[in-house]
């Protein structure tokens, strides 16, 4: 064996991770397995945290932790409702935002499942943090315009849904379509809440009214209003319905 070169030995090209390789450090040799190398090469990319942590303040890297994790100040990331599990995070960010990717166990009533989420940035406190398990994203991604408005945002993708508090003559009551687009074939709803003084909804290039719908004019009304996305960046007006 000793005379043997090692291009007459027989390649291994499907280990089981069993095999051992001789090293020499310090003057001495040694031997380790497949598996040993694996894992330490592994490992030895992943910096470990000793407190807890705001993934906004992390520089690009991979991370793992056994203590709380934010995604922003204030915003825990839960391994599970009884303790802090061991999570493995990866960090990378650009000149004006930053997103990150993360994974661990955890447990939910009486299940134990694989819990991933995902998100972005622009600074510690304003996130997104999705769950890669979470059935409703599909709804929840519309979030934005949910809350109380003074008068009509642009219809987006963000939004499918706005509820105006207050609408007065004084503000811009404008339906638009947003420079980020929306999405063709969805019906978006705009519904009049309240009423601080008279109004009108008037329309901008993109929104269309081909059906001749009445909508507010000089109103101190409530209304629903409802609208049909044509393409990715048109919209026509399909009913208003007006309160008592």
């Amino acid at each position: 064996m000793a005379n043997t070169k090692i291009s007459a030995l027989t390649a291994n090209t499907n280990p089981n991770w069993s095999e051992e390789l001789v090293y020499a450090y310090n003057n001495a040799n040694g031997k380790m397995t497949l598996n040993t190398m694996k894992s330490f090469i592994w490992w030895a990319w992943i910096t470990t945290l000793s407190s807890d942590a705001n993934i906004w303040e992390l520089s690009d890297w991979f991370y793992e932790t056994t203590y709380d994790l934010y995604y922003m100040n204030g915003g825990k990331v839960k391994a599970s409702s009884w303790g802090t599990k061991k999570q493995l995070l990866f960090v990378t960010s650009d000149s004006w935002a930053k997103s990150y990717f993360g994974f661990n166990i955890w447990t939910r009533s009486w299940t134990v499942s694989n819990y991933a989420f995902f998100g972005e940035s622009v600074s510690s406190t304003t996130w997104t943090f999705n769950q890669l398990w979470d059935r409703e994203w599909a709804l929840n991604h519309f979030w934005y315009g949910m809350a109380s408005l003074a008068s009509p945002d642009n219809i987006s993708k963000d939004c499918i849904t706005q509820v105006i508090d207050n609408i007065s003559w004084s503000n811009t009551n404008i339906l638009a379509v947003s420079s980020d687009w929306v999405y063709a074939w969805l019906t978006y709803t705009v519904i009049v809440n309240s009423v601080a003084s008279v109004y009108d909804i008037t329309l901008w290039t993109w929104v269309t009214n081909p059906l001749n719908i009445t909508l507010p004019t000089n109103s101190n009304k409530k209304c629903v209003i409802t609208l049909v996305a044509t393409s990715s960046s048109t919209a026509i007006v399909t009913s208003c319905t007006m309160g008592n």
